[in-house]
């Protein structure tokens, strides 16, 4: 813009010819820095929507990260509680196994001392059996 002016001031001092030289350098010199300046603003215009776009894809980028982290959350404590449930299963099938299998006592015994403490099903079953039988023996 300033070389624009500069022309313009040439072709006022200046005659003729070279003053309508100048005076058109000035004019091409003006229409480009108008060219540039609409430019410029057609630049701008541009921006604001893609920074808009940027914001929300941001926020959106937020959103994510922070849906990831939870679900990673979730996730170990998934995890977590699926290992306490498994140690509880064993301890249901060491209880289970226990209650079939008995503590380890002898599945005879004296009717007098009946004692089905501690014993498995299986011993249990075999000692009420006995007893079963020893009760229809003495009627």
């Amino acid at each position: 813009m300033a070389q624009a002016d500069q022309a313009a001031k040439q072709s006022e001092k200046q005659t003729g010819r070279e003053s309508v030289d100048s005076f058109k350098k000035s004019s091409d010199l003006r229409k480009q820095a108008a060219d540039l300046a609409t430019q410029i603003e057609t630049a701008k215009a541009q921006v604001v929507p893609m920074q808009k776009d940027l914001l929300v894809a941001q926020g959106q980028e937020a959103v994510i990260n922070d849906a990831i982290a939870e679900f990673q959350k979730q996730g170990q404590l998934l995890d977590e509680h699926w290992k306490a449930v498994q140690t509880q299963i064993a301890a249901q099938q060491g209880l289970a196994k226990e209650i079939t299998e008995g503590g380890g006592g002898a599945a005879t015994q004296p009717a007098e001392s009946f004692d089905a403490a501690g014993k498995s099903i299986t011993e249990k079953a075999a000692a009420l059996a006995q007893l079963v039988e020893e009760n229809e023996k003495a009627s």
